[in-house]
């Protein structure tokens, strides 16, 4: 049960900078 819990923080801390980074590019590109 704690695995699943960290492997979902991580998930979401990395999808987090996925979209991060989109926007910045995207910023970056406007």
């Amino acid at each position: 049960m704690i695995l699943k819990s960290v492997i979902s923080t991580f998930t979401i801390k990395i999808l987090g900078c996925l979209q991060n980074n989109i926007l910045g590019v995207n910023i970056e590109a406007v």
